[in-house]
């Protein structure tokens, strides 16, 4: 299967008086890599939030293999892009592998439960990135770097085509920051 994300005269604003984003354009095919660099504040997060559906597009137009994107359902959307955010927060004390098993979610019917199989997974990601220690900690309780390595691992669990990340390297130490893009290349060329 061809993944191709073409994003196309992409705009938007919160405020009609302030676009944030304007006439952005890129396109992007299996295997290919775009980094996003500039200034706090520039729009980068908001570009990607677009990207995913999470903020509503003005104008432009988000196709993955020439369907618009932004028309697919929820649970399409999940099984063809995961995403890890900068930073997350949890309201419940979920342990880290509760975590990364939400990544099946995209997986499973309405209100069916993870399967062995989803688990098996869970647990494999985990063990791959190294993060396998933190099993039973709970996400709360973590550092903000292992709290970013479980998100990682979530987004990769999901086993989704297209994986955007919003600083993936936030909160971990140099040598984790090296491991975690070593170990993430190698995922991803599978």
């Amino acid at each position: 299967m061809v993944i191709t994300l073409k994003v196309d005269g992409l705009g938007f604003y919160y405020h009609r008086d302030k676009e944030i984003l304007k006439d952005i354009s890129f396109q992007l095919n299996k295997h290919e890599v775009l980094c996003l660099l500039g200034p706090n504040g520039t729009g980068k997060t908001t570009m990607l939030r677009c990207i995913l559906s999470l903020n509503k597009i003005k104008k432009g137009t988000i196709e993955i293999d020439g369907v618009d994107f932004t028309r697919a359902s929820a649970k399409k959307r999940a099984e063809i892009m995961a995403y890890v955010p900068q930073a997350t927060t949890m309201t419940f004390p979920y342990k880290s592998f509760e975590i990364v098993l939400m990544g099946r979610v995209a997986h499973l019917a309405a209100g069916c439960s993870p399967t062995d199989k989803d688990k098996a997974i869970a647990k494999e990601t985990m063990e791959k990135l190294g993060v396998a220690y933190l099993i039973h900690k709970d996400f709360n309780q973590m550092s903000g770097g292992e709290k970013q390595m479980i998100l990682v691992a979530r987004a990769l669990a999901q086993q989704s085509k297209i994986l955007i990340m919003d600083e993936p390297t936030a909160n971990l130490d140099y040598s984790n920051q090296v491991r975690m893009l070593q170990l993430i290349k190698n995922l991803l060329r599978k």
